[in-house]
């Protein structure tokens, strides 16, 4: 779902463990052992291409 969701240019997720009955740092560490590794920091786009900051106009 992660990778279908980077496809479309998703670069951000927020993950709420209010209702886990895990103890959230054990979820982090597996998180950071299991998922963080296939989407390393650097990578600008879904593909890996650079993108350019949207310039806003207007008020």
């Amino acid at each position: 779902m992660m990778r279908a969701w980077q496809d479309i240019g998703i670069d951000q997720l927020m993950i709420n463990f209010r209702h886990s009955r895990r103890p959230v740092a054990e979820v982090i560490d597996e998180l950071a052992e299991h998922v963080l590794p296939h989407f390393p920091p650097g990578r600008f786009g879904a593909r890996g291409e650079h993108r350019r900051p949207v310039e806003r106009t207007g008020s």
